[in-house]
C-alpha cells in the first residue's frame, strides 16, 4: 500500500536496546526504568499538531481487555495509562469488543483491532507498539512507523509445552513471529 519505508541494519547498544532506524527517526530519547517503562518521553513528533500532546502511539494488544483482565491485557491498559499520563495520545487496540473495556484515562481511546487493517488503523500515529501474533498483521501491511516490540512476555518459551499434544508447529509459529518482530523493531522492552 505505498506505506514502507527504509528499514537500515541493526545497530547495537549496551543493553536490552537494539535499534534498527536512526534514532532521530524515533522523534526523541526512551528511557526505561525497571521493570516498566515508567517514564516514557518522545519529544514533540515532526507532526505539526500546535497542541500539547507529546506523540500519538497505537498499541496493538493480542490479548482480550475487559473489566477483569490478566497478563498481556493488564499489562498493555497499565503501558497505555502510563503514556497517557506522561502526555501521550494512545489507542489501544484491543481484538474484543472495545465495550468490554475498562481503561481509565482521558487520552486514551480503545478500538477494535481488525487484523486485516491494523496498518490503517495505525494511520495518523506516530510510533506502534506491539506484541506477539496479533502484531505480524500489521508488520505485513507497513514498516515506516518506529516500532516499540513488548517482549515482556516470553510466549516462545512460554507455549513448547504444547509440543505433547500438538507437535511443533506452534514452536515453529511462536519462533517465526519472534524473529520477524526482532527483525523489524526499533526498540525492545524487556524485564
Amino acid at each position: 500500500n505505498g506505506k514502507k519505508g527504509k528499514v537500515q541494519p541493526p545497530t547495537r547498544h549496551p543493553g536490552l536496546i537494539a535499534v534498527t532506524r536512526p534514532l532521530h527517526v524515533l522523534s526523541g530519547v526512551f528511557r526505561f526504568p525497571f521493570p516498566l517503562f515508567l517514564s516514557l518521553r518522545v519529544v514533540r513528533s515532526s507532526h505539526a499538531r500546535g497542541d500539547d500532546r507529546v506523540s500519538r502511539a497505537f498499541l496493538i494488544c493480542p490479548e482480550p481487555v475487559r473489566e477483569l483482565t490478566a497478563g498481556v491485557g493488564s499489562r498493555f491498559v497499565m503501558l497505555a495509562q502510563v503514556l497517557a499520563e506522561a502526555g501521550h495520545e494512545v489507542t489501544l487496540a484491543v481484538p474484543n469488543d472495545p465495550s468490554e473495556a475498562t481503561v481509565e484515562g482521558e487520552a486514551i481511546e480503545v478500538v477494535r483491532a481488525r487484523p486485516a487493517e491494523l496498518g490503517n488503523q495505525a494511520d495518523d500515529h506516530d510510533w506502534v507498539l506491539l506484541h506477539a501474533h496479533l502484531g505480524n498483521h500489521y508488520l505485513s501491511q507497513r514498516d515506516d512507523l518506529p516500532l516499540v516490540v513488548d517482549l515482556y512476555d516470553p510466549f516462545l518459551i512460554e507455549n513448547l509445552h504444547y509440543h505433547k499434544d500438538l507437535g511443533f508447529e506452534p514452536f515453529a509459529t511462536d519462533h517465526e513471529t519472534w524473529r520477524l518482530q526482532m527483525a523489524r523493531g526499533d526498540l525492545f522492552l524487556c524485564s
